[in-house]
């Protein structure tokens, strides 16, 4: 009677388990890029660049949701599960993500967005071989890469990324533009024929 209550007790755990698991997946393994605009879950970890991504999809008319990266961390248990959230809320199309922010060392994160069917797009905006080697061996069909670099993509197809492509930085034209009637006039301490701004490493 004993071995009898643990057996159906045990069997009774492992369907409502698999209950769950497939209810997930009718929630989060839905069709993709099926809409003219394409929906994107955007890792958001404090890069200036992001906040111009936003921008740039606000003007294109790119419904998206940001995904926050706590403290910068990879594969927390509060990411992974703030991402199976939008997924099952959000119904993205692809995940985005600036020089790989949010994957972790061992993997797991690139295993877990193959078993949804969701594709990640890495934007690398410095050295994809400098972050990359952090990230041995992973690829997946579901993974594309983009450069600001074209000089590195033979690098990133030898790494066993498929399809790497390039994708240029640029300037916003609203932000960097001459003066306009009715700016507020500039700090002329600020005033020269040519200025760099930037902000990596400012810390």
């Amino acid at each position: 009677y004993v071995l009898a209550v643990a057996e159906e007790l045990h069997f009774g755990r492992a369907a409502a388990r698999l209950n769950a698991r497939a209810a997930f997946a009718r929630r989060t393994q839905y069709p993709r890029f099926r809409d003219a605009a394409p929906r994107a879950l955007l890792v958001q970890g404090g890069y200036f660049l992001q906040n111009e991504i936003e921008a740039a999809l606000r003007a294109l008319d790119i419904p998206f949701r940001g995904l926050p990266l706590p403290d910068l961390s990879r594969g927390s248990t509060a990411f992974v599960e703030g991402l199976l959230g939008a997924v099952a809320e959000f119904r993205p199309d692809f995940l985005l993500t600036v020089n790989h922010l949010g994957l972790d060392r061992e993997g797991r994160l690139l295993a877990l967005l193959a078993d949804i069917g969701l594709p990640l797009a890495s934007w690398f905006v410095d050295s994809p071989r400098l972050i990359l080697h952090d990230f041995p061996r992973q690829t997946s069909p579901l993974l594309t890469v983009f450069s600001w670099d074209r000089d590195t993509l033979a690098d990133l197809s030898a790494m066993g990324l498929h399809d790497p492509a390039y994708l240029p930085l640029a300037t916003d034209p609203e932000r960097f533009r001459p003066p306009r009637p009715g700016d507020i006039p500039p700090d002329p301490a600020w005033v020269c024929e040519v200025s760099f701004v930037g902000n990596s490493m400012v810390h």
